[in-house]
């Protein structure tokens, strides 16, 4: 009987090792089903991984790009300054250019207005001066003519007065 027994007892034994297998082979499927989850997991973070190096990568080109487009901009702004402050600077230079316009026609016509003046003063100053020499030629004849109606004597050589004798 102990044959027997020892066939009960290796049913037995086989039994529970056949639970165990059951049990292992349970444990390897579980083991295995996380495996291929961490395996997906994997693949999901080197995916993720990658597409986040690819926006890292997008970011730094779109930092660049704006770092250039914000010098740009910088850029753009000082030339816009310095075309305002050309732009005022040649208002400035029109506005001064008129008032010497409005100053020249003003001096150019009270120019002429002191050339006509002068030529005017000009014109009385000959006929001043022809009115003084037909004056002093009247003047001269003036005293021709009174010289010669003005009663002349002549001493006589013997001391007397001489006689009253007209001129021709």
């Amino acid at each position: 009987m102990h044959f027997t027994e020892e066939i009960r007892q290796l049913r037995a034994d086989n039994g529970r090792l056949e639970a165990q297998i059951r049990d292992l082979e349970f444990l390897i499927q579980a083991r295995e089903e996380e495996l291929n989850l961490l395996r997906i997991k994997v693949d999901e973070v080197s995916r993720l991984r990658s597409s986040l190096e690819s926006r890292i990568y997008e970011i730094d080109q779109l930092q660049q790009l704006l770092k250039e487009e914000s010098q740009k901009a910088l850029a753009a702004d000082i030339q816009g300054e310095i075309l305002e402050n050309e732009l005022l600077q040649a208002i400035k230079a029109e506005t001064q250019n008129e008032e010497l316009k409005e100053q020249s026609s003003s001096l150019q016509t009270e120019n002429e207005y002191l050339q006509q003046e002068l030529k005017d003063s000009l014109g009385f100053y000959k006929e001043v001066a022809d009115l003084k020499r037909k004056v002093s030629l009247l003047g001269s004849r003036l005293e021709l003519a009174e010289l010669a109606t003005m009663p002349t004597r002549f001493p006589n050589s013997f001391g007397e007065s001489g006689e009253e004798k007209q001129m021709p």
